[in-house]
């Protein structure tokens, strides 16, 4: 698009420049009024956003993906009632991979895009197993944790060829809330909760064995936890549902237990994240007041915004940053039905203006004038949003 700038003696004005915009654009991804439940978001190396979630009226699980200046919205499964408990992730290929549940068959199921279409596949056929998913890849391999809702277990399924499944943790009833990760070298890692506990637990992989830890020894803590590895350093959000606070769990050598959001009006939902520096950022629903918020951490302290306020909104967070350290979080607003994206303001550089030239003329148009005009084209925006 072409661009006039007009300069005048000791004054410069620009037309069209947003001024004052706010720390977060708050966007509107499916307005279809009954979508955005069990959202999930990853980032792949380009910087392109990726999203998966449940049609609640369509009972179907649904993909949305930001390139070349808008978002298209598909389906990626549509057989029955699929899609509730979704995670997705991105190889290195820029490929995305989801795992879900199967409400109708009541089994694991497995998606991945091949550039062109969605291959999907039973990754448990349980039957009875497959809510509470989380996904991430080991190189090309996924891996999924979730819970056995017949037997009230912790399973984990991986395919380096064909599907294996493996129960990790079946002492009572555990398996809700998973979130997973890998650090490479078949060093899996699992968050979760224990019903019979009541405490958050963490799975860690010790050759072929997994040895269960227990981050925080308070009871009704654990809920809806979220699990990102600082290099070796598990750091895990959760809710602490007594006290309607956020917690946060890291383990440097041992456990180390802080509270992030002390105000007793958390309501879960927790999502956590790093930023390039390490500091974490947690992103959660408040359930007083219906809002969504984050949480950043800055030395040793946290500093707590809300970020979106318009009606019951927050629900079902997820939460990435950019390289750039931009700031992602999908989430569910209740009140309107819809998917909602906040993001704090792209932080990536334009390129330099194209055909920048003044009034066409040479050498020197602004010679001895008062007034002259500047003609340039925009720059492609290399962030994508």
């Amino acid at each position: 698009m072409r661009k006039t700038l007009i300069l005048t003696t000791g004054a410069l004005c620009l037309a069209g420049v947003l001024a004052g915009a706010g720390p977060w654009t708050i966007e509107t991804i499916d307005p279809s009024g009954h979508a955005g439940q069990y959202a999930s978001l990853a980032i792949d190396g380009t910087g392109g956003l990726h999203l998966c979630y449940y049609d609640s009226l369509s009972g179907d699980l649904r993909y949305a993906r930001y390139g070349g200046g808008a978002w298209s919205l598909s389906a990626i499964d549509t057989a029955g009632d699929v899609g509730r408990f979704c995670a997705i992730t991105v190889g290195t290929d820029g490929q995305p991979r989801v795992s879900y549940f199967d409400s109708t068959g009541r089994r694991l199921k497995f998606g991945v895009f091949n550039g062109t279409a969605w291959a999907v596949e039973v990754a448990d056929p349980g039957p009875g197993v497959g809510q509470h998913t989380s996904i991430c890849l080991n190189g090309a391999t996924p891996i999924i944790s979730y819970h056995d809702q017949d037997r009230r277990d912790l399973k984990l399924a991986s395919k380096p060829g064909t599907w294996a499944r493996a129960v990790i943790d079946s002492a009572g009833a555990v398996g809700r809330f998973t979130s997973v990760a890998n650090t490479g070298n078949n060093e899996t890692k699992i968050s979760y909760y224990s019903d019979t506990l009541r405490q958050l637990r963490f799975a860690r992989q010790q050759g072929s064995n997994y040895v269960i830890e227990t981050p925080d020894p308070a009871t009704d803590c654990g809920a809806y936890s979220s699990l990102v590895m600082n290099g070796t350093v598990p750091v895990i959000a959760y809710l602490d549902s007594a006290g309607g606070r956020i917690k946060r769990a890291s383990k440097p050598s041992g456990w180390v237990v802080d509270t992030v959001d002390n105000s007793g009006t958390a309501g879960g939902y927790c999502a956590v994240a790093l930023a390039p520096g390490g500091n974490p950022v947690v992103s959660y629903f408040d359930r007083t007041n219906g809002d969504l918020r984050l949480a950043r951490r800055s030395g040793t302290a946290w500093s707590l915004e809300a970020v979106d306020t318009a009606g019951v909104v927050g629900l079902y967070t997820a939460c990435r940053v950019r390289s750039d350290s931009a700031i992602y979080i999908a989430y569910y607003d209740r009140t309107h039905g819809t998917l909602k994206l906040a993001h704090t303001p792209d932080t990536v550089p334009p390129a330099a203006p194209q055909n920048l030239a003044a009034d066409g003329a040479s050498p020197s148009p602004w010679t001895n004038r008062p007034r002259f005009g500047l003609n340039w084209t925009n720059p492609a925006d290399p962030s994508g949003i």
